[in-house]
């Protein structure tokens, strides 16, 4: 029993860096797509939304305001990474979005009047210092929209994490296949005009919505079944790692000086927020 205990613990650990892994891989299409931002969200929404159908189509659940309200958040965050990363650099893009942990902190106290804990508040004085020093090394006005967008991202991110506490209970899946449905109709409206892509256009967007994408979160929920969300979100902090480093490798991008500091502050402020021991570890609950 537990040797069998281990082995599972083990296999999520590796679920969750298979879905690190997939969502690295999202700056590595976006730059070489020669497509509007609008067009490879909405396909890669689209695309996400036909993969989680099998999954979430035969449970059961009904549309709720709530589900709404989530599937415009998430639209808005992953939107505006893919919109963030066209503009700036991969590593900017995602080190931004990565911020959202900054943000539920925040959000947190503003709405629920929650306390900080002292983890939080690290993580809020890393973050901020991060973010400060990736505005300050913008290199033009192009850059700085992609900084501020980033950012943007981040929050929204934020604000999707807080409103999944009313949905707590509700099935992941179907939670996803909601949430690209909306994104998707969501940005047809923007994506009009310019739907009209080659066929290895399609069968990259097509990839980057079922691979990137849909197979991130499932290997994401999958991960979470005998490990804890903190111990998954640690080990996804890969992903903004290899992001970058994929980019640089496949594309040649390589980040700026801002990027290693400002990016190192948030990191480095999300690290000491999850580990699982040491001066920064959140008090237990009863």
């Amino acid at each position: 029993m537990e040797h069998a205990s281990r082995s599972s613990v083990n296999r999520c650990r590796l679920f969750a860096l298979l879905a690190a892994f997939c969502w690295s891989l999202a700056g590595v299409f976006i730059k070489s797509l020669a497509l509007p931002a609008a067009v490879i969200a909405f396909y890669r929404s689209l695309f996400a939304m036909l993969f989680f159908i099998p999954f979430a189509g035969t449970r059961r659940w009904r549309p709720r305001p709530r589900l709404l309200f989530s599937g415009l958040a998430f639209t808005a965050a992953t939107g505006s990474l893919v919109w963030a990363t066209k503009l700036t650099t991969a590593a900017n893009a995602i080190v931004l979005q990565n911020t959202a942990p900054v943000f539920v902190c925040v959000l947190g106290y503003l709405v629920f009047r929650e306390r900080p804990t002292r983890a939080n508040l690290v993580t809020l004085l890393f973050g901020t210092t991060g973010i400060l020093i990736l505005f300050a090394g913008a290199a033009g006005a192009r850059d700085l929209l992609g900084v501020s967008v980033g950012l943007g991202s981040g929050f929204m991110l934020g604000v999707y994490f807080v409103n999944l506490r009313p949905l707590r209970g509700f099935d992941p899946f179907a939670l996803m296949l909601s949430n690209n449905f909306v994104s998707t109709l969501a940005l047809l409206g923007l994506a009009y005009g310019a739907l009209s892509v080659s066929v290895s256009q399609l069968a990259a967007l097509a990839c980057l919505g079922v691979v990137q994408f849909a197979f991130a979160h499932f290997f994401f929920f999958r991960s979470i079944e005998h490990i804890s969300v903190q111990e998954a979100s640690l080990i996804s902090l890969v992903e903004p790692v290899l992001n970058p480093l994929l980019v640089a490798l496949w594309v040649g991008e390589v980040p700026s000086l801002a990027t290693y500091i400002g990016g190192g502050m948030i990191l480095g402020g999300l690290a000491l927020r999850y580990l699982p021991f040491g001066l920064f570890k959140a008090p237990s609950r009863a």
